[in-house]
């Protein structure tokens, strides 16, 4: 959750940037679309984009924890054992039934 949220700030706070303050806070429905015209990149997840129906798409990792013996550096805990594929991690748009999308 909190890498979630991380991700979700930092896009938003690159989107006010772009936009200016002014306009982004005049204009929520403006700040929300120009989010979603722009790719995401952080830390945490990688690039990624928002989609019309409003979830975030990116890779999906899966990690292992480390045993302690075989950790040899600070916060070096996690190995990395899968990525599955933006476009293969989340539920098709055609198929999630949002009523916020048209056609």
């Amino acid at each position: 959750m909190q890498a979630g949220n991380y991700a979700a700030t930092l896009h938003f706070l690159k989107t006010v940037k772009e936009l200016g303050p002014e306009k982004a806070k005049g204009a929520g429905r403006a700040t929300v679309a120009a989010m979603k015209q722009m790719p995401t990149e952080d830390d945490c997840f990688g690039k990624g984009l928002i989609r019309v129906d409003g979830r975030k798409i990116h890779p999906s990792y899966l990690f292992r924890v480390k045993q302690a013996d075989a950790i040899h550096e600070p916060g070096a805990i996690f190995d990395l054992i899968t990525t599955t594929a933006a476009g293969e991690a989340f539920r098709p748009l055609s198929e999630g039934g949002c009523k916020l999308v048209q056609g």
